[in-house]
């Protein structure tokens, strides 16, 4: 907003969304991308003035405005973030930190303009560099085959170690996995994005197909399924998951359907960390002693269960300062130390 703000007398089509928080939105986002495929506002300035006169001539250059003031704005007081690649590189370029070493790069799909300049110093550097990619070949498939980008990438490698002077090793293909050893679930994985496949003939009685009216139906036919195994095919609750592409939606109708079975879980999903017991009293100790002893930070802080108070207790406590209006500095008082200890604690803090 403030580096829109600085230049919109310099805008002729984005002036008028100078004060929108969308458009604001929008820019930073278009920025954070500029910065990971490596363009700078003079980048922009330059792609500009290479086309013709027209709204998208105007278009790319008023984004190298708004993108060369939010630089210099975040530049005159923060680092962002996005430019740590970019400082890295710097520093590469004058530092030989790789060489001599033997690099490994595992679980890449691709790399952004930045992460490739990278690359390309270690390629210079380092003594061996191994890169792990996910395909089924590198010859070339087409531009829409499932593994088009993956085979793009190690091309791209393959032309960045030459341009180094590094050699390049002929590609290793790893055996097939032993992830499905039933064939019928190794043909579904194989079979399952190709743009052609051969139909499977054979029996395939791991694979079932359901389908449900509603997301909470899809969860009620997992819980049925998981039942009948483990009643009837003797499975232990270990040996069964459910995986989905997006578990968040579900987790909710997961904590109401699966105990409703008697099915014991464990959900793995990321929480924030600040949602911990012991961190929330943490924070809300550190709350109440910077509020000056605000009673709500100081309840927060019994309510975690990490302050070794009872729920009885906390309520007592709490109807008492109620009533007496106890807050701020008169948590400390000696007059109400009497009657915190009946409670069998001598002091809070």
């Amino acid at each position: 907003g403030l580096a829109l703000g600085k230049v919109s007398d310099m805008l002729k089509l984005y002036r008028r969304f100078a004060g929108s928080a969308e458009f604001a939105s929008a820019m930073l986002s278009a920025v954070s991308e500029f910065k990971q495929c490596a363009l700078t506002p003079a980048d922009l300035r330059a792609a500009a003035e290479k086309l013709p006169d027209g709204e998208l001539r105007e278009k790319i250059y008023e984004m190298s405005v708004i993108m060369g003031a939010y630089e210099a704005l975040i530049g005159a007081s923060y680092l962002d973030a996005q430019d740590d690649l970019t400082r890295l590189y710097e520093i590469l370029q004058t530092h030989d930190y790789f060489a001599g070493k033997s690099v490994y790069m595992d679980a890449f799909k691709g790399f952004t303009a930045q992460q490739f300049k990278i690359v390309s110093l270690i390629l210079r550097d380092a003594e061996n560099v191994t890169v792990s990619l996910a395909a089924d070949g590198l010859a070339e498939g087409g531009d829409f085959g499932l593994f088009a980008n993956v085979r793009k990438t190690a091309a791209k490698l393959i032309r960045l170690a030459k341009d180094a002077g590094a050699g390049v090793g002929a590609p290793t293909v790893l055996a097939p996995g032993k992830r499905y050893r039933p064939p019928a679930l190794k043909a579904l994985e194989l079979g399952f994005f190709a743009p052609d496949f051969s139909p499977y003939e054979g029996a395939a009685p791991e694979a079932a197909v359901g389908t449900a009216a509603t997301p909470y139906d899809e969860i009620e036919l997992a819980a049925r399924e998981i039942r009948r195994l483990l009643r009837e095919e003797r499975y232990r609750c270990r040996e069964i998951a459910v995986i989905a592409r997006d578990i968040a939606p579900y987790r909710g109708m997961i904590e109401s359907v699966f105990p409703k079975y008697k099915i014991p879980f464990y959900l793995d999903a990321r929480r924030p960390v600040d949602t911990q017991p012991l961190m929330r009293c943490v924070l809300a100790a550190m709350d109440a002693a910077l509020s000056n002893y605000d009673s709500d930070s100081i309840f927060e802080y019994l309510k975690t269960g990490a302050a070794g108070f009872e729920t009885q207790e906390i309520s007592e406590l709490e109807n008492y300062c109620f009533v007496w209006k106890i807050g701020g500095e008169r948590w400390l008082s000696c007059r109400y130390r009497f009657a915190v200890s009946r409670m069998n604690r001598q002091a809070i803090f």
